[in-house]
């Protein structure tokens, strides 16, 4: 046995590792295609719609009608609007908009906003302390959403799942444009983000009763989540995975319902797509830094061990092992050849072909998570035949550039900000 075939053997083991280690995902890939269960409300709750809306007038105006094609009693829930103005003396163009297309409004100007989180913080500091105890449950959506004429009332049924924080079901803005520059490669690879998340995960977690991974426009708090908070103090770079986390140290239970949709709005380019990117790695590092060890002695550190916190924690270990594997494999088999051939061995010829081998392995394993992407939301997924034949066989190059961010993020002195990323012109 010569030292390439030792090497394939190794590596061969770890990757073999990976996929035994991944089988859980496995199934839950298979449970997307289940159909959930329907839950129905009897009662109204009083429900207030958060938005924080930042430099967004030329793009809030849909997310305003959607609001007022709503099925759900309009009496029974209010509008609060989050702006930022640098010229108090002049109105705030969202606000001009709002005011002309709502009722039941509210809005608060907070000139300071260096973040999401930020502008949430303040809104329901202000709700705390001028309708305490006034609204059931609090909804953020974010401006560029689009709410489907049923969402609030579906969010009002799924609180009946006893859930303090839930979600919906994304749908793709730009595949509901009439305006064909709204969808491209790297908006329809961004859009399947939520099929992976919610179709392929959440969904299975939920009716397993798991934790969930939350994405933060379109998800419902309940008046008991931020009355025990005293608001929301969530303000870091992804206050969502934030909020996701304190929520299952908190034993507040958390529930994914795909009858609440609503639409997302994708980015065009890939400078665009990449500043999510960054930015959702770089926070989700950063909050597994700051609460891992809380999390570790909530699963662990107890009489029973809370299997249902495992595949939030560990669900991206077996992909890191996999891929980690095949890199290391891949730059191993080319210093390997490169050394080989430098001395004339006979086995650099194996060398050379398991580093081709390591990278078509990888962009094998790429394309089959792409392909289960696309035929996941069979239903939902509005991307032409040739569309999704590009996500599959081209797309596995754009996903393969996690593995730069990732490099990038995981060190400390690589500063990620939240930066206004470009809206589509919606039409």
């Amino acid at each position: 046995m010569n030292f390439i075939e030792i090497l394939l053997i190794i590596f061969g083991s770890l990757w073999l590792l990976g996929i035994l280690l991944y089988i859980p995902k496995f199934i839950s890939w298979g449970m997307g295609f289940k159909t959930m269960p329907r839950l129905y409300n009897k009662s109204k709750s009083r429900i207030a719609l958060i938005i924080p809306a930042k430099d967004e007038s030329d793009t809030i105006a849909p997310l305003f009608d959607s609001i007022n094609e709503q099925t759900y009693d309009h009496n029974y829930f209010d509008t609060f609007l989050v702006v930022d103005t640098q010229d108090p003396s002049v109105e705030e163009p969202t606000v001009a908009i709002a005011k002309n297309k709502l009722k039941n409004l509210e809005y608060l100007i907070e000139p300071i906003q260096n973040c999401k989180g930020e502008a949430l913080k303040n809104m329901f500091e202000y709700l705390l302390k001028n309708h305490k105890n006034k609204y059931d449950a609090y909804i953020i959506v974010d401006a560029d959403n689009i709410l489907t004429p049923t969402f609030v009332e579906e969010m009002n049924n799924a609180l009946v799942s006893g859930a303090d924080v839930i979600i919906g079901k994304k749908l793709i803005k730009n595949w509901k444009s009439k305006n064909k520059k709204n969808r491209n490669l790297i908006a329809n690879i961004s859009a399947l983000t939520y099929t992976a998340i919610d179709t392929m995960s959440n969904k299975y977690r939920t009716l397993k009763g798991y934790s969930i991974s939350i994405c933060g426009q379109g998800v419902l708090l309940t008046n008991k989540f931020i009355n025990h908070f005293n608001g929301f103090p969530f303000t870091g770079l992804t206050e969502d995975i934030e909020l996701n986390i304190e929520a299952i140290l908190n034993d507040f239970p958390q529930y994914y319902y795909e009858y609440a949709q609503l639409y997302s709005e994708e980015p065009l380019t890939l400078k665009e797509y990449n500043k999510r990117r960054y930015r959702w790695l770089k926070g989700y590092f950063q909050c597994m830094a700051k609460y891992h060890k809380k999390l570790m002695q909530k699963t662990f550190c107890k009489e029973k061990i809370e299997l249902k916190n495992f595949n939030f924690m560990f669900a991206l270990y077996p992909v890191g092992i996999m891929f980690v594997t095949i890199i290391v494999a891949c730059l191993t088999f080319l210093v390997s050849g490169i050394v080989l051939s430098a001395i004339g061995s006979p086995i650099a010829y194996m060398a050379w072909w398991s580093t081709l081998g390591s990278l078509g392995l990888c962009y094998i394993m790429l394309a089959i998570f792409s392909f289960i992407q696309v035929i996941e939301d069979f239903k939902t997924n509005k991307m032409s035949f040739w569309e999704k034949l590009a996500v599959i066989f081209i797309g596995p190059f754009i996903l393969a550039e996690y593995g730069i961010i990732f490099l990038r993020v995981i060190n400390k002195n690589f500063h990620v900000k939240w930066d206004h990323v470009k809206r589509i012109r919606y039409e």
